[in-house]
């Protein structure tokens, strides 16, 4: 008996990897929407953030591959996450909370701010230098 089954390039493996990521993702996020039941239980359950989560690191991922994925790859992120998006704000509505927009990429976790930090920096005119413009900012 001989093997029938073509080999696919690298490239070709490294699209058909990439597809199924992002169906993964796409997967994940329908189930945390409750489109999908959970598989333990058979159950929908609704969570918004990892949702969000899940929706995030796709625009992360999608920001990250820009210019490196051919026009098939890019269309096929771009429309998962905009479908996504709109389940998203469905969802959301339904539940009744007031979703905050998905973000464009995950921020990291940041220290609490106090007043200060949180204030405007105002920018002061430049001070000529020689041949430098310094510029300063403060907090106050």
């Amino acid at each position: 008996m001989s093997d029938t089954k073509e080999q696919l390039s690298p490239e070709e493996m490294n699209k058909a990897l990439f597809v199924n990521m992002i169906m993964m993702f796409s997967s994940s996020v329908l189930q945390h929407l409750g489109r999908i039941p959970d598989p333990g239980s058979g159950q929908p359950h609704v969570d918004l953030q990892a949702a969000q989560t899940s929706i995030d690191l796709l625009d992360m991922l999608e920001n990250k591959t820009k210019g490196n994925l051919d026009e098939e790859e890019t269309q096929m992120v771009t429309e998962t996450l905009a479908a996504l998006k709109m389940q998203f704000v469905q969802v959301s509505n339904a539940q009744g909370d007031t979703p905050e927009e998905p973000a464009e990429s995950p921020a990291p976790e940041a220290a609490p701010e106090t007043a200060e930090a949180k204030a405007e920096p105002q920018v002061e005119v430049p001070e000529e230098s020689g041949n430098r413009t310094r510029f300063h900012k403060s907090y106050d």
